[in-house]
């Protein structure tokens, strides 16, 4: 179970932790609907994982916080919002490479393609987080791809890519893009 922590970055997120120099809330009551326990967490060490921020190809291993439920045994960890579970690319490479594929018909392989269907198939529900985020574009258009580059730039707009993808996962309990 993940915690989405707004974080700036892959190099300020990783300076904060090399330095000790960030803190982890812990939440109130256990995330897991079958617990809900008040104060029930404890440090449970950490993990590490890849993460890239495409634009200076530079990829970076990364500490990500875990806590555990001393009531019902489940592990919660506090992953940067700049990523998305499971995936190395930021959350900016993503839509950067999404952004340049639609536009300048040029593509990423395997990155640009996996997540255009993603995208496609999630449109909705990202006209609807961008619009409860006071987004007002028009998207009545019918062409998919024009659609996908007016949703894709609005995740971009106002308090930035990072923020979004955390208030988008806060109110829908998945990651940006996840299925």
């Amino acid at each position: 179970m993940q915690i989405m922590l707004l974080s700036s970055g892959l190099a300020e997120y990783s300076a904060k932790v090399s330095s000790g120099d960030i803190e982890f809330p812990i939440p109130d009551n256990c995330p897991n609907p079958d617990c809900g326990a008040h104060h029930s967490f404890q440090g449970h060490g950490w993990y590490h994982r890849f993460a890239c921020n495409f634009f200076d190809r530079l990829w970076q291993l990364i500490s990500i916080r875990r806590y555990l439920c001393k009531s019902c045994g489940k592990t919660i960890s506090f992953l940067p919002s700049f990523l998305m579970p499971r995936f190395h690319f930021s959350i900016c490479a993503i839509i950067w490479s999404l952004l340049f594929g639609f536009t300048r018909n040029k593509s990423f392989g395997s990155l640009h393609r996996f997540h255009k269907k993603r995208l496609l198939s999630k449109i909705q529900v990202l006209i609807m987080s961008l619009r409860e985020s006071g987004w007002s574009a028009d998207v009545s258009c019918k062409c998919p791809i024009k659609k996908a580059i007016s949703v894709l730039l609005g995740c971009y707009a106002g308090p930035g890519i990072e923020a979004f993808a955390s208030k988008h996962f806060d109110k829908q309990q998945k990651a940006l893009l996840a299925l």
